[in-house]
């Protein structure tokens, strides 16, 4: 048998079997990180048809056996999209998913301080957050500490979380809003006339 030498233009890139199994297994994970997110992400991102019917059928799935088979599957109709830009998304939404969990950290913070903490503490959440409607927390504040002293459920203090995570939400987007204004904005120099 004669070895056929190939001309270099005919080349083609040698991929071994293992490099095969480990980027079929990356691409069954990241169906299983989109398949994850909530319906109606799944539904506005750009991809195939057949990719995202499957990725919703797995949320009807209960066997473990069916859900590892549609996941190999789902990993099979990623080889025609480009992943990147999926792994860019998911990256984008694990940041969001972890700023949120901060910020409803912080709000329990001060919820707590508020609720053991003087006039001191409402002083320093007014310097944090000027949007906050003072005479609102501190009405709060207060029957969530009768409640707390009268041992009843702890209607006011809920209520009490959820204004603080409203102030905070909207100080945040404003931040965020701002730092995209900034960072859209085009030096000083290239606005100079020539």
């Amino acid at each position: 048998m004669k070895n056929r030498t190939v001309p270099e233009s005919e080349s083609v890139e040698f991929i071994s079997k293992t490099r095969k199994k480990k980027e079929a297994v990356s691409r069954q994970e990241l169906g299983s990180r989109l398949a994850d997110l909530p319906k109606n992400r799944i539904e506005s991102l750009d991809l195939p048809e057949p990719l995202v019917d499957a990725l919703l059928a797995v949320g009807t799935m209960k066997s473990h056996g069916a859900r590892r088979r549609h996941f190999q599957y789902i990993g099979v109709l990623m080889r025609e999209v480009d992943t990147t830009a999926i792994e860019q998304l998911l990256a984008l939404a694990a940041g969001e998913k972890e700023r949120h969990r901060r910020l409803m950290q912080e709000v329990e913070r001060w919820r707590d301080a508020l609720l053991t903490g003087g006039p001191e503490t409402l002083d320093s959440l007014v310097a944090h957050y000027p949007d906050l409607d003072r005479q609102r927390a501190s009405q709060l504040v207060r029957n969530a500490q009768k409640e707390a002293s009268a041992n009843t459920a702890p209607k006011s203090s809920r209520a009490l979380f959820r204004y603080l995570r409203q102030v905070a939400e909207t100080a945040q987007a404003i931040r965020l809003q701002n730092q995209a204004v900034i960072t859209d904005t085009p030096p000083d120099d290239q606005n100079a006339p020539n």
